[in-house]
């Protein structure tokens, strides 16, 4: 496991959104204090039905301020939390490579 890897190999810093001073029940944001300090990089949230159905949507709010750039897919869905969580990662991490590609990584 590398320096920043937390368990279940993620490595964007997750917690619990709050919206309005409350905490949002099955619903989490992620967070690169290193590069993106006070900016919410990631979020997933348990959608139940609807249209599409239920199951955990992951979305990537830093990417629409890209300035229209394409990193490939910004959003999608998973059959449970850590698959959401860790999609969502392999997102931001494309995002990071395409945006800073003389950075090492990990």
């Amino acid at each position: 496991m590398s320096e920043n890897e937390q368990p279940g190999g993620l490595r964007l810093r997750w917690s619990r959104t709050v919206i309005g001073g409350q905490t949002a029940p099955y619903d989490f944001a992620a967070w690169d204090d290193d590069r993106f300090p006070n900016q919410t990089v990631a979020r997933i949230y348990w959608k139940q039905g609807g249209n599409i159905g239920s199951g955990w949507f992951w979305s990537m709010p830093l990417l629409g301020r890209t300035g229209g750039r394409s990193y490939g897919p910004a959003q999608g869905t998973a059959d449970t939390k850590d698959e959401a969580a860790r999609e969502c990662e392999a997102a931001y991490y494309r995002f990071l490579a395409a945006l800073l590609p003389s950075e090492t990584r990990q």
